[in-house]
């Protein structure tokens, strides 16, 4: 990752990426065995968007928010609902986010910074969900 402008930046982003990156590996392992207690695995993904939507926010990577916030806006209903199960299409559209939110922090650890037309494709189908 090259150096942002401050060395405590660069913390910021170091410990960034690797949240996002545990964040992110517990959303592909909920959404691929969907199985169990769904009210908590729907609790925990919605939780999971939340944390890289806010810590993106924090540090002003917008591109990464936008995407991680629709994902977090879909599942709400379902994380503050009991009995509620994701479906198929719901499930394969967050996996695909979650493959471009990996893009993104693939991205910055190469130290290129919020690549809007990564979001774009993602963005439009997610708003569509939601809506």
């Amino acid at each position: 990752m090259s150096e942002p402008t401050t060395s405590f930046h660069y913390s910021l982003m170091v410990k960034y990426v690797s949240e996002c990156q545990r964040w992110l590996d517990l959303c592909q392992r909920h959404l691929t065995d969907y199985t169990g207690d769904l009210d908590k695995l729907n609790k925990d993904l919605h939780r999971y968007m939340h944390n890289v939507k806010g810590s993106a926010l924090t540090l002003g990577l917008t591109n990464t928010a936008v995407p991680s916030r629709l994902a977090e806006e879909l599942l709400q209903p379902y994380a503050f609902s009991t009995g509620m199960k994701l479906g198929e299409e719901e499930r394969e559209l967050l996996l695909e986010c979650v493959s471009v939110l990996r893009k993104l922090i693939e991205n910055y650890e190469r130290g290129r910074l919020d690549e809007k037309k990564l979001i774009d494709g993602i963005r439009q189908r997610l708003e569509k969900a939601i809506h």
